[in-house]
C-alpha cells in the first residue's frame, strides 16, 4: 500500500467514515493541503525526466522510420511511437493540465496554461470537454459518470443508445486517424460553453491543427526521408 493510500486512511477515523460527514470533508480537505504542499522541485525534475524520455523516444521513433537499416526498423518505429504517445498524453498532458504543477512558482512549461503537447486536440477545448464535462461530479455517488464518455459504452452500468451499435467502427476510424478526437473535443467544448456545435468557430482551431499536422506529417518528413 503506498503512502497517499495509507495517510488516506489515517486521516479517516472509521466512526466518522459513516456518522460524521462534516468531519470526513474537514479531513479530506487536510488531506488535500497536505498532499499538496508536498509537491515541489522533486516533482519538477521527475516531469522533467519523463518530458526529456518522451522526446528522445520520439526522435529515435523517426529515425528509424527514415533511415533504419534492419527488416525491425519500421516496426520498432511503430511502437516507440506509440511509447512516446503514451507519455505524452498520460504521464504528461493529462497530469499537466490537470494543474498539478500551476501552484509552483518554477512551474514554467509544466503550468496548464502554457503546455503544448503533439496532438490534434487543443489543449484549452481539452480542458474544458474534460474538466467541465467529464468531471463535474468527481466522486459524486449517482452523478459521477468517469466511467466513460456517452459517444462510448464500455460498462453494463451506461445507459444504452443507439449510436453504441457501431462504436466499433468508431474505434476502429480513431485507431487510423486522430482527427475523430479534435472533433469530439471541439464540439463537446462548444456544447459545454453553451455555443453553436455546427459552426466555424467550433472547428477553427481543429482546422489549424489539422493543416499543421498534414503539412508536417505527409509534406516535411516524407521530404525528409527522400528516396526511403
Amino acid at each position: 500500500m503506498n503512502t497517499l493510500n495509507t495517510e488516506i486512511i489515517n486521516a479517516v477515523p472509521i466512526n466518522t467514515m459513516f456518522v460524521d460527514r462534516d468531519g470526513l470533508v474537514e479531513d479530506l480537505h487536510a488531506l488535500y493541503a497536505r498532499t499538496k504542499a508536498k509537491i515541489g522541485d522533486e516533482d519538477i525534475r521527475h516531469i522533467e525526466n519523463i518530458d526529456a524520455y518522451s522526446k528522445a523516444i520520439k526522435a529515435r521513433s523517426l529515425e528509424l522510420l527514415q533511415n533504419g537499416k534492419s527488416e525491425n526498423a519500421f516496426k520498432h518505429s511503430v511502437i516507440l511511437y506509440i511509447l512516446h504517445t503514451l507519455l505524452e498524453f498520460s504521464e504528461l498532458g493529462h497530469n499537466i493540465m490537470h494543474g498539478g504543477y500551476n501552484h509552483l512558482p518554477n512551474a514554467g512549461q509544466y503550468h496548464s496554461d502554457k503546455f503544448e503537447w503533439n496532438f490534434l486536440i487543443d489543449p484549452e477545448e481539452w480542458k474544458t470537454m474534460h474538466h467541465q464535462n467529464h468531471h463535474p461530479f468527481t466522486n459524486i455517488v449517482g452523478k459521477d459518470h468517469d466511467i466513460g464518455y456517452s459517444t462510448m459504452r464500455f460498462f453494463a452500468s451506461q445507459s444504452w443508445y443507439g449510436h453504441n451499435a457501431i462504436q466499433p467502427a468508431i474505434f476502429a476510424l480513431a485507431t487510423l486517424s486522430s482527427v475523430p478526437f479534435t472533433i469530439f473535443t471541439a464540439t463537446s467544448a462548444a456544447r459545454t460553453q453553451g455555443r453553436k456545435v455546427l459552426s466555424r468557430e467550433t472547428f477553427s482551431k481543429s482546422i489549424a491543427l489539422v493543416k499543421k499536422h498534414a503539412l508536417k506529417n505527409y509534406v516535411k518528413e516524407p521530404l525528409a526521408a527522400k528516396r526511403r
